[in-house]
């Protein structure tokens, strides 16, 4: 296979040789190849290479009226576009077929067939102030796990510039002047595929700010994951569990706030709201205040609060305790190692997460420090009588309250990290009894579990930001970026 090496384009170090798909193309392309007759029907490869940091170029393209995602790849002989994609366009009408099945090779082994291709797709790509159009014949992929890549046959003709720094391409226009196209928006690429390395997902994340990403596992149609008898029967027995969590419970292990000697009491001030901030600050007092988690105060301390948006445009209040936290004598009670915790739960068949409701908001706050914890709104100085986020030894107490609970079980068949506790088993027999035994445990504690959150009886689940199966952590998946 012969990579293409012009240093203009990519330089040889930024070439990432584990990020290949091989792709062998045989002769049976001469319909499709009619309109370059230039090119010699020589063997021809799929390679997702990288740049710098395993960035990507992907650009936008517009078909249609609709806005899509195009990667550029210049180790990609020809230009592929999903069977998805063209049907969302309503393209399938133009698809021609090849002279005969091409049968491809990709790097895991797997063998995927093209046998279409469709000509002449007009594509418009936008660059500030202006646009560009291009007719474009592509390859039509059922695997392709994004919209387009746009290979060699579109970068000889467009002769386009790559830009490492900026990650973004540039077009040199008849008058002389250059511009850059625009960049697809990342959240309109994860909701086509999802389809991306981890370091530009995490560039990509952080560049949106999206406010939670989510990990979703496809069955095939008809296959609905299903908790097994034997534990839906244990949980059922515990309808109490999964009510509201309200007021204070009386509980041995309570937060406690130890400030510095000496320290001064930090003076703050009421941040500035909008009128639409206002009014959800009013509406969560009033439902704080309904289930007993904070009451009216006189206290000499007043944290500011403030609201962050989430992703779905609602609003979450927040309270800055920074000033709180400098003069608070911090707590040594350490967190478990997340690596450690998943060495424990690796061999077994069945496993189980519990989320706790509301979980910092179900152990109290040491009542001569409720004062302590004060923040002030324009409606008001209130006080929390429960522990509430965002306190600097919050962590640290709730995990120590979870390892009281759980002491006798912990590392046989519980792990627990903060509010997300994993049961695991080796037979669906000793998964119902180690339920019950969690399960009861919680009961006799008194605390609320989410029910919306919980997974009973599963063979694979999430934990901790990894999968965990019977066959140990992760799942070995074809990816096209790696």
């Amino acid at each position: 296979m012969t990579i293409a090496n012009d240093s203009l384009v990519t330089p040889q170090t930024h070439l990432d040789q584990t990020m290949l798909c091989t792709l062998d193309v045989s002769e049976a392309l001469e319909d499709f190849e009619s309109e370059w007759s230039s090119k010699d029907p020589r063997e021809s490869w799929v390679a997702l290479s990288s740049g710098p940091r395993g960035e990507h170029f992907v650009v936008e393209v517009v078909v249609g009226g609709r806005k899509y995602g195009a990667f550029v790849n210049i180790d990609s002989t020809r230009n592929y576009i999903s069977r998805d994609c063209l049907e969302r366009l309503r393209l399938e009408y133009r698809v021609q077929h090849l002279s005969r099945h091409v049968a491809s090779t990709l790097a895991n082994k797997e063998r995927m067939v093209v046998s279409d291709y469709v000509k002449d797709v007009v594509c418009t790509l936008s660059y500030g102030g202006g646009e560009l159009n291009h007719k474009i014949s592509f390859l039509v992929s059922d695997d392709l796990p994004f919209d387009m890549l746009l290979g060699m046959y579109y970068l000889e003709v467009a002769k386009p510039q790559f830009d490492w720094d900026k990650k973004v391409l540039k077009h040199e226009l008849p008058d002389g002047r250059t511009v850059r196209l625009a960049k697809y928006k990342a959240s309109r690429l994860f909701d086509s595929y999802g389809c991306l390395c981890a370091s530009v997902f995490y560039n990509y994340y952080k560049q949106n700010q999206e406010e939670g990403m989510y990990l979703v596992y496809v069955s095939e149609k008809g296959k609905a994951v299903k908790t097994p008898p034997e534990i839906e029967n244990v949980v059922t027995k515990f309808p109490d569990l999964f009510e509201e969590p309200t007021g204070v419970v009386d509980r041995e292990i309570v937060h406690a706030i130890e400030i510095i000697p000496g320290s001064k009491t930090p003076k703050e001030r009421i941040y500035r709201m909008a009128p639409a901030e206002l009014d959800e600050l009013r509406r969560q007092l009033k439902e704080l205040t309904k289930k007993g988690w904070i009451r009216s105060s006189t206290s000499p301390f007043g944290s500011p609060v403030l609201f962050v948006p989430k992703k779905e445009g609602s609003l979450r209040m927040c309270i800055d305790y920074r000033g709180l936290n400098a003069i608070t004598v911090k707590n040594a009670e350490p967190l478990p190692r997340i690596d450690d915790l998943l060495d424990r739960v690796q061999g077994c068949k069945y496993y189980n997460k519990i989320d706790l409701k509301f979980g910092y908001h179900q152990i109290a706050i040491r009542p001569e420090d409720h004062q302590k914890n004060a923040f002030q709104t324009r409606y008001g100085l209130y006080e929390f009588v429960v522990m509430p986020f965002r306190l600097c030894n919050a962590p640290g107490t709730f995990q120590h309250a979870m390892n009281r609970i759980f002491h006798d079980y912990l590392d046989k068949f519980v792990v627990v990290y903060l509010d997300d506790i994993l049961i695991v088993s080796k037979s669906v027999e000793e998964h119902a009894q180690h339920v019950e035994t969690v399960l009861s445990l919680l009961r006799q504690h008194k605390y609320k579990v989410n029910l919306e959150k919980c997974e009973f009886g599963r063979t694979r689940i999430l934990y901790l930001g990894h999968e965990v199966s019977a066959e140990g952590l992760g799942r070995k998946m074809r990816r096209w970026l790696v």
